[in-house]
């Protein structure tokens, strides 16, 4: 995830749920602050600390890899990971990077 400072609350519970489920999920710079929007706000903002809460719960050792300080927390079979530097919160992980990228100067979006 791409820094932010507001997160829908489903969105929130849809990360929460696919780390439970054994996905690696890598919150760039730190986790959002709040939810978006005046409806039902106490319960929406309880529910969202309540979540981020269950992601922090488990510290896990960061990977000696990594560059810079990476917090690690176990989600379920997954694990949350926040960090500054986004090269290194995937070096760890199996994500493959587009070679043609690196030496030519090209830029492109996956679709």
């Amino acid at each position: 995830m791409p820094p932010c400072r507001y997160m829908p609350l489903e969105t929130l519970q849809h990360l929460a749920d696919l780390a439970g489920a054994g996905a690696t999920v890598l919150f760039e710079k730190s986790f959002p602050a709040d939810v978006p929007g005046w409806g039902d706000l106490p319960q929406r903002r309880e529910r969202f600390r309540a979540l981020i809460a269950i992601l922090q719960r488990t510290p896990k050792a960061a990977p000696p890899a990594s560059n810079g300080p990476v917090r690690c927390f176990l989600g379920g079979r997954g694990e949350v990971r926040i960090g500054e530097d986004l090269p290194g919160l995937l070096k760890d992980i199996p994500v493959k990077q587009e070679r043609l990228v690196e030496n030519s100067g090209l830029a492109f979006l996956r679709r």
